[in-house]
């Protein structure tokens, strides 16, 4: 029985788990069951008979967490079988004792992973905190404003530069470039050096005056013009050949067009010279004087003659464009713009540096790091200044047996260069360069291209004839078992072709076609056709992207995206009432995605969608920050912040929340002192006595407690406090969207407020500033992913829809222009090519292109069609039955394919680059005879017609209501619905979420149903202390609560060098403590705590964690003593979180874990230590035992001591962890 379930690895799958000895690179196409193969060789390599391996000398690295925790369960799964089979096989029981502490993680752990354990060596601190990125965006952007300030002061030439970025001298325009410019180079193995690099090359070019073209700015125009030429050559002389075979009527044309092409010619023949010059090239634009080209009476044009037409008024206006930006200086003007730009590099390195310098150091005084300092302690850990590995990297070659990495086609040249330096012919890098999609990160498919050129391409069905010494090897897994066989051939017929054009970068080859592996479901099934629906409207809006936000008053058209939505949602309509799936199930919305490229579709497509009844998931975020709820909160916590902010106290009072009237801020502010804000006239106003001055004065009550409790509270407690409050619950606005519940935008909000806590900012108005530059930089910070519902459509970007599949897939919006506005911007660079701007003209009053400038924009031009053909791979590869795709176009349907014709007639790499849509390349293969399209289907709607069709449908449908009669066995069913009982309603008592502080081993034993479980209404009293500025009346919880925060963020050298009250003071001068909190601290205690025992393990540890979350899935049976209730919770579990105060790790890696508890002990207790210690144990212990668990579970040994820091007494007392049933006997 084992034998007939065993599962069958096609050759390609087998080579690839099989093969050993030797780098392997893996192209694994989409749907090829990657991971299995993946785990697989793993667990053959762990169970072999003859040489096992170990699974703690492997390194196996992915992109996400969610796919480390993934490959692990397949381990353990597969391990847990093995192991089932041979329960005494002594080497499986090791490897599944170890699988816990295994090197199966992220690039960034494992680069973390390695800084841990060499920090000495590096010279950096053992205790550093990682750094959220919420928390560095600020940092770096009050940094650059610095710096920018400095420069303006300081440096005379520094505005210029300016100006060549931004056109004005302004701080605000000019950091956000800058610290873009950062970010990016940053990604370079060079860094900030980048610039130095090119400033120099740039000013050797222009002094040495080196030929432009032997320059990597010149050949990178150089190979550009020549794929231009090449394709206008293809162009031209089928355009003159249709003139002279046509008709006599064209014969002018004919003779213009040979024109053309002798000058196209003589180009190329320039271009293609054995070392062409920059003087040739430009003497042959200098003499052009292009043709006028003949008429023809409109009788005897066709779309062809129109076409060609056209394409050769194009062609005209793109060859001027190149003289103007290129060849209309003179090579010694080429050489002073050279140098003009390097002068201008070489200022944004000295600006970059000193930005650099001042953001290390504030890294440092903070004790913090990011992730691109990690990134770059690791390359430096393992590579010297020779690019060869160090003797640490060797170290790693030899602990390293086997190295895995996930995705390698999204790396980057230093991730490569890092791999390569710990490896010894024992990496197995998997991936698909055809879905390498995140350009915008870094990733580099050249790296995978590279490889899979120069590596011995494997015969699957031949690996015996690998030529002996072979150590550099690829192999294919082409086959997929996701999609249907329309889909599959559909993917390789539009595929092939866009690929193809990327010989270099992609290497594309017959072996990267998707080959249908799909079992069938029976042997009638036939597969849905895939189904390309084109739109012809009558909108002038031809790119799809600003309809969400144009004006109704404008017109009563609706827009092209409308049009497309009601078109999807009719379709959606359709499959889930009357289709089904290959299973025969029905269609249900949950196995629909839309897929979308632009943000703008998300608000169209979900109320096209809502006006039928469905409900939408959007799986990107995208249109988040745009949510009305969101903007609501915001714009109130800007009131709460500063209520002078006119803008968002006019939306506040507006909303449903205060209920004030257009009209009545009217009256408000025409009542007010003009000079004053919106505010200042309210509480003028409030003086009245009339019903609108009792609003007035409400709403100042309920500010002015707001402002207070947000002065109080951390962000994020006042948030959830505020969406707790009745000020929410009286509109009811949120209750029936679940917006507070699971995955509810107010819910992400709060996160987005923890998240930025968990920072060294603090304070609303500085989240506020953080929330701010998301909405600038139209980021959406990850969340945790619901479970995909059934009742919802999914919306999705074609990024996030990576690595998902969906039984019905819509790509829509197939007819919107790639957006190239980011080429538009003067300063453009790119890792291989270059840096350079726009620079000033004669009379410095405008900005002009140079060469150098030029040649990277064409290099981001091809580089970013090329990411598109692969974001619309793996578009096309998420459906598994049924696929449509939608656009729309202005264009007639005779236009389209004319033009879909004439450009798969005339394919070449230039021509399939410039396309300007997705459609251009949909279309190709329908107007290619030489393809076969029974894979597809071509419709072209006109919605004129189609409204017609609905308005005789919808006056058939018109029916008198009947007297309908009860339905006997529907009436019974819903009598046993409504009686039924849930038969497990003990569990209704566990709640998702627990404290640790609220656990006992009987928590689940009260019988009144609630035993406080659930949690009580958190503290919305402000503290007395706060309200009145008097410490005196501070609470010993409250006081507490305050040292907390000291022994969290105090700096234990400073504090024993100047004192607790100077540091203290400088907490609260950085923004770690409010000072009405430090007013209350007892500096005395504090005193005994930085010259006490517990900070001299601090000062002495190889490494210190402070406020370390956890959370845990512990037996929900544990906390309960009734026999019969632990029966019945058997199987469940209870999520349990906490925050340690302090664990500390030795150099020999032994864990302390410390508690601070500021209990109030009587005199004979501060006495006697061992009556301390009795309380400290009675009243702390069984908390401190969850704790040490909880540590054991996260580093995977035991603490080696556990204790209670008091405050009280500044002494240490030892906790002796009880015994706790939180695994199954």
């Amino acid at each position: 029985m084992a034998d007939a379930n065993k599962r069958i690895w096609t050759k390609g799958q087998s080579a690839a788990i099989n093969l050993r000895g030797r780098t392997l690179l893996v192209s694994a196409a989409a749907g090829s069951g990657k991971t299995a193969t993946l785990t697989e060789r793993i667990i053959r390599s762990l169970t072999d008979k003859e040489k096992p391996s170990d699974i703690s000398k492997m390194l196996i690295v992915t992109f996400t967490k969610a796919a480390a925790n993934e490959l692990k369960e397949r381990i353990f799964d597969a391990l847990s079988r093995a192991l089932a089979d041979s329960p005494t096989n002594r080497h499986l029981n090791e490897q599944l004792v170890k699988l816990g502490s295994a090197n199966i993680c992220t690039i960034d752990s494992f680069y973390l992973n390695l800084l841990r354990s060499n920090f000495s060596i590096l010279g950096i601190s053992a205790s550093a905190r990682i750094a959220d990125a919420s928390e560095t965006d600020i940092l770096k952007q009050r940094v650059m404003d610095e710096v920018i300030e400095y420069f303006y002061d300081n440096d005379e030439s520094f505005p210029a530069l300016s100006d060549c970025f931004v056109g004005t001298r302004s701080i605000n325009g000019l950091s956000e470039p800058l610290i873009k410019l950062y970010d990016d180079i940053m990604g370079y193995p060079e860094g900030v050096e980048f610039l130095k690099i090119n400033a120099e090359l740039l000013s050797d070019f222009g002094n040495s005056k080196t030929e432009f073209f032997e320059t990597p700015y010149g050949r990178t125009l150089l190979s550009g013009l020549r794929m231009r030429l090449e394709y206008y050559h293809k162009l031209l002389s089928s355009a003159y050949a249709y003139s002279v075979e046509t008709s006599e009527a064209f014969a002018k044309r004919a003779l213009t067009y040979e024109l053309d092409l002798e000058f196209v010619d003589a180009l190329l023949s320039a271009v293609n010279a054995e070392n062409p010059t920059y003087n040739s090239i430009r003497s042959l634009f200098i003499t052009r004087s292009p043709a006028k080209l003949g008429s023809a009476s409109a009788e005897d044009e066709t779309a062809e003659s129109l076409f060609y037409k056209t394409s050769r008024g194009s062609i005209n206006s793109a060859l001027s464009e190149i003289y103007d930006n290129i060849f209309s200086r003179t090579e010694e003007a080429l050489c002073h713009e050279l140098i003009a730009t390097s002068v201008y590099v070489s200022k944004l390195y000295e600006v970059l540096s000193e930005f650099f310098r001042r953001f290390c150091e504030e890294k440092e005084r903070r004790n913090i790091m990011d992730f691109p300092d990690i990134r770059r302690h690791t390359y430096r850990l393992l590579i010297d200044e020779k690019g060869e590995p160090t003797p640490i990297a060797l170290k790693y070659r030899e602990q390293f047996t086997d190295i895995y990495i996930d995705e390698y086609q999204d790396v980057d040249r230093v991730q490569d260069k890092i791999f390569s330096a710990i490896a010894n012919d024992n990496r197995f890098m998997v991936g698909d360069i055809k879905q390498s999609i995140y350009g915008f990160r870094g990733a580099e498919p050249e790296v995978f291209a590279d490889y899979k050129r120069r590596f011995f391409e494997i015969d699957p069905e031949h690996t015996e004839l690998i030529p002996d010494g072979e150590r550099e090897t690829t192999v294919f897994m082409s086959e997929n078992f996701r999609c249907d066989k329309n889909i599959i051939d559909f993917t390789n017929l539009v595929c092939s072709r866009l690929f193809a054009s990327c010989a270099s970068s992609i290497g594309y080859s017959s072996a990267d076609d998707l080959r249908f592996s799909k079992p069938l479901p029976n042997d009638d099934y036939t597969s849905p056709k895939v189904d390309v629906s084109v739109i012809i409207t009558k909108a002038k809006e031809s790119d799809g992207e600003e309809k969400s936000k144009r004006k109704k008053a404008d017109t009563d058209e609706p827009s092209n995206a409308e049009i497309e939505a009601e078109y999807i949602a009719e379709k959606i309509e359709y499959l889930i009432n009357n289709e089904k799936k290959a299973d025969g199930s029905p269609i249900l919305p949950g196995d629909i995605a839309i897929i979308y490229r632009a943000n703008s579709s998300v608000a169209i497509l979900s109320d096209a969608l809502r006006k039928r009844g469905f409900l939408c998931s959007e799986g990107g975020g995208d249109g988040y920050f745009e949510s009305p709820d969101v903007l609501l909160v915001l714009s109130l916590l800007n009131v709460i912040d500063n209520p002078h902010r006119d803008i968002h106290m006019a939306g506040t009072l507006c909303s449903p929340i205060f209920g004030f009237t257009l009209d009545d801020l009217v009256k408000i502010r025409l009542n007010g002192t003009p000079a004053g804000s919106l505010y200042d006239s309210l509480l003028e106003y409030s003086q009245r006595d009339d019903s609108l001055a009792e609003l007035c004065r409400d709403f100042e009550a309920k500010l002015s407690e707001l402002r207070a409790s947000s002065r109080a509270l951390p962000v994020d407690r006042f948030l959830r406090i505020l969406f707790e409050s009745e000020i929410f619950a009286s509109t009811g606005l949120f209750s029936d969207r679940n917006d507070y519940g699971e995955g509810g935008n107010l819910l992400r909000l709060y996160e987005y407020a923890r998240t930025f806590e968990s920072g060294s900012f603090k304070g609303l108005y500085n989240f506020i500033e953080f929330i701010n530059s998301l909405i600038e930089e139209k980021k959406v910070l990850e969340v945790t992913a619901k479970d995909k519902s059934p009742d919802r459509i999914n919306l999705t970007t074609m990024h996030h829809s990576k690595g998902l599949e969906f039984p019905v897939c819509f790509i829509c919006g197939m007819g919107s222009r790639r957006n190239t506005r980011s080429l538009s911007k003067s300063l453009l660079y790119e890792n291989s090519t270059g840096i350079a701007m726009k620079l000033s003209d004669s009379t410095g009053f405008a900005r002009i292109n140079s060469p150098a400038r030029e040649a990277i924009k064409e290099r981001i031009l091809v580089q970013g069609a090329e990411e598109e053909m692969r974001i619309l791979y793996v578009a096309l590869t998420r459906a598994r039955e049924r696929l449509y795709l939608t656009a729309t176009s202005n264009k007639s349907e005779e236009e389209l394919l004319t033009k879909a014709y004439m450009q798969a007639k005339h394919s070449c790499p230039f021509l399939i680059n410039s396309c300007t849509s997705f459609l251009d390349w949909i279309l190709m293969p329908f107007a290619d005879d030489s393809v076969n399209t029974e894979c597809c289907e071509l419709r072209f709607i006109y919605p004129e017609k189609a409204e017609v069709l609905d308005e005789q449908e919808n006056g058939n449908t018109v029916t008198e209501a009947a007297t309908i009669e009860a339905d006997p066995a529907l009436y019974e069913k819903l009598c046993r619905d409504f009686a039924f009982e849930y038969p497990h309603r003990e569990l209704l008592r566990i709640p998702a979420k627990l404290s640790v502080s609220k656990l006992s081993p009987d928590i689940l034993d009260s019988d009144d149903g609630s035993c406080e479980l659930f949690g009580k209404p958190l503290e919305t009293r402000i503290p007395d202390f706060f309200i009145s500025g008097k410490p005196s009346l501070a609470s010993a919880s409250e006081r507490g609560t305050a040292t907390h925060l000291f022994m969290q963020f105090c700096d234990i050298e400073n504090a024993r060098r100047s004192g607790a009250s100077e540091e203290l003071s400088r907490l609260v001068l950085h923004g770690f403590i409010p000072q009405n909190i430090a007013d209350i601290i007892y500096v005395d205690e504090l005193e005994k705590f930085v010259h006490g025992e517990l900070a001299d393990k601090i000062a002495s540890s190889a490494r210190v964690i402070r406020e370390q979350r956890f959370n845990l899935l512990i037996p929900a049976e544990a906390f309960s003593q009734n026999d019969e209730r632990i029966k019945r919770l058997s199987g469940e579990s209870l999520a349990v979180q906490g925050v340690i105060d302090l664990i500390l790790i030795d150099k020999d890696g032994n864990i302390e874990l410390y508690d601070y508890k500021t209990d109030r002990l009587t005199k004979n207790e501060l006495i006697s230590p061992s009556l301390a210690a009795k309380k400290m144990n009675d009243t702390h212990g069984l908390q401190l035992s969850y704790y040490a668990y909880a540590v054991s579970e996260l580093f995977g040994k035991k603490c080696s001591r556990v204790a209670v820091y008091s405050t009280h007494s500044a002494e240490l007392y030892d906790i002796e962890p009880v015994p706790l049933r939180l695994t199954d006997n």
